[in-house]
């Protein structure tokens, strides 16, 4: 398989498209977008995921750059990095 060169932010943008294409990632998305306005949940409570396959899911979002958050063994706290949204959605608007 040939490998394509890419420019830096068009890979940043398709490694935002890739985290956001997987059905339990964007969920969890929404989810995080969500608890900005509201109360929050653990989202294990909300999705029939278990808890390892959420910390995954969290992990690769955090990768794509969509997300920030700071585990420390008890408790994790993710949230939508803002600056990432808006420039992912700046991206998606030149497609």
């Amino acid at each position: 398989m040939k490998q394509l060169d890419l420019a830096h932010e068009d890979e940043r943008l398709v490694a935002m498209l890739r985290a956001l294409g997987n059905p339990a990632r964007y969920r969890i998305f929404q989810e995080l977008r969500q608890a900005e306005t509201e109360q929050n949940r653990p989202l294990g409570s909300i999705l029939p995921l278990a808890q390892s396959t959420v910390s995954e899911h969290l992990r690769r979002l955090k990768d794509a750059g969509l997300v920030t958050g700071e585990n420390d063994n008890a408790n994790a706290r993710y949230v939508v990095d803002e600056d990432a949204l808006a420039w992912f959605q700046r991206a998606v608007e030149t497609l």
